[in-house]
């Protein structure tokens, strides 16, 4: 006789939602509080618990897709690409692997003068990128409007907010969110194609987890997301 094993998804349905006020717990507490029985393995579908991260001239279609293969999780780097190079890369990993695999994006435009003051860009790419990052968040501002989810607030907080808000209400299994974007951080941790000159994945949180807890704005975007994750709103 052959017992029919459970999804994943319905697993995850008898399972409690957070409040936003565990999110924030987690943030201090991860490292006395039990680990959820939910592993990295099981939400993003892969092998092994290992993330190969976004690096810009670095993580192409070919790492990423040998990533995937292997088993772990490959992220696509497209700081470092423009739209239609971006495009080619994702087919050409889709051709390589059927594997899960990611994409790192960048909105932001604080660190192409940065860069171009490393000498890693010249005006002209600093321009084509420069274009391409504000047509990425003109898409994203008029595809949230349509949904509903952005007024006529574009400021990167509300756009921030009306995505998050978007990506919250989606059938995945999990939404994972970088901490700084919730208060806007503009300084990167990295910098694509630095070595020594920057002190890349150095730098200190710019609140310290006690203040993190006590920001009004983060508690009130978090409290959001928990009760669409959880289906009250």
């Amino acid at each position: 006789m052959r017992v029919r094993r459970s999804s994943r998804r319905e697993r995850l349905a008898g399972r409690p939602a957070r409040s936003h006020r565990d999110l924030l717990n987690h943030v201090r507490l991860c490292a006395v509080q039990p680990r959820p029985p939910i592993t990295l393995r099981d939400l993003a579908g892969i092998d092994v618990p290992i993330v190969q991260t976004g690096m810009g001239w670095v993580a192409g279609p070919r790492l990423v897709s040998a990533t995937a293969q292997a088993g772990a999780l490959g992220i696509l780097a497209s700081a470092t690409m423009d739209f239609e190079q971006l495009r080619i890369a994702i087919a050409e990993v889709k051709q390589r692997t059927t594997r899960p695999f990611g994409v790192n994006l960048r909105a932001d435009s604080g660190d192409i003068d940065d860069r171009i003051a490393l000498g890693l860009l010249d005006n002209h790419q600093a321009d084509n990128e420069r274009r391409y990052r504000a047509a990425q968040r003109d898409a994203l501002i008029a595809y949230l409007r349509v949904k509903g989810y952005l007024n006529e607030d574009d400021s990167a907080a509300a756009v921030l907010r009306g995505w998050l808000t978007f990506l919250a209400g989606q059938p995945a299994d999990f939404l994972l969110i970088n901490l700084e974007d919730l208060w806007l951080e503009p300084a990167p941790q990295n910098v694509p194609g630095t070595w020594q000159e920057r002190p890349n994945w150095q730098r200190k949180a710019r609140y310290s987890t006690e203040e993190i807890r006590d920001l009004a704005v983060l508690n009130d975007l978090l409290k959001t997301i928990s009760d669409i994750r959880a289906g009250i709103v």
